[in-house]
C-alpha cells in the first residue's frame, strides 16, 4: 500500500486526540486494541484513507467492556472543563437566586483568563519568533527545540481554554437565572 493510500499525519493525530479525549487512562490501551483489531493496523498512520470517517464514527461509538450507558453516566475526559460542566448540570435546578448571581461571576474569571492566556501565547510567540539562528543552524536559545515541547504547551492552551469556555458558560447560565 503507497503512503497516498493511507491517512495523513493530521488525521492520525486527530484520531489519537479523539481517543485520548474519549476515554479514561485506564480505559486507553483497551481501546487502542479494540481500534487497531477491528482495523487491522498497528498504528493509527497505516489507516487506509478511505476509513478515516468509520474510524471517528467507530471511536465516537466505542462502548467499553462494563461501561454500557446507564442514566447519569458521565462520559469523557475528567478534565477541568468537562467536571465544572457536569457538576453544573447537576447543581443548577437546586441553586437559589444568591447562589445564581455568585456563579453569575464566573463570566469574569472566564474573560481574566483568557486574557492571561492570551498575554501568555503573545510573549510565546515573541520568544520563538526571536530565536534566531546562527549561521551553524544551531537556534540561539533553544526554544522548542524537542519535538514534545510545542505540543505539550499548546495541549496546555487548549485546556485552558476549555476550562476558560466551561467557566462562561456557568457564568451565562447562572445570570440568566439570577436576572430572570
Amino acid at each position: 500500500m503507497s503512503t497516498t493510500d493511507t491517512i495523513t499525519v493530521k488525521q492520525a493525530e486527530h484520531i489519537s486526540m479523539l481517543m485520548l479525549e474519549r476515554f479514561h487512562p485506564d480505559d486507553r490501551s483497551h481501546a487502542f486494541n479494540k481500534m487497531h483489531k477491528h482495523f487491522g493496523i498497528d498504528s493509527f498512520s497505516k489507516l487506509p484513507s478511505d476509513r478515516y470517517d468509520e474510524a471517528i464514527a467507530f471511536i465516537q461509538g466505542t462502548e467499553l467492556p462494563g461501561k454500557q450507558a446507564e442514566g447519569n453516566e458521565i462520559r469523557g475526559v475528567a478534565n477541568i472543563a468537562n467536571v465544572t460542566r457536569e457538576l453544573w448540570n447537576r447543581v443548577n435546578d437546586s441553586l437559589h437566586p444568591d447562589e445564581h448571581r455568585w456563579f453569575a461571576k464566573a463570566t469574569e474569571n472566564a474573560l481574566l483568563l483568557l486574557e492571561n492566556l492570551s498575554e501568555t501565547l503573545d510573549g510565546i510567540a515573541n520568544h520563538v519568533a526571536n530565536d534566531t539562528k546562527r549561521l551553524d543552524g544551531i537556534p540561539e536559545t533553544g526554544a522548542f527545540q524537542s519535538r514534545h515541547d510545542l505540543p505539550n504547551l499548546l495541549y496546555g492552551m487548549a485546556e485552558s481554554i476549555r476550562t476558560a469556555q466551561a467557566l462562561a458558560m456557568v457564568g451565562k447560565e447562572a445570570a440568566h437565572y439570577a436576572y430572570s
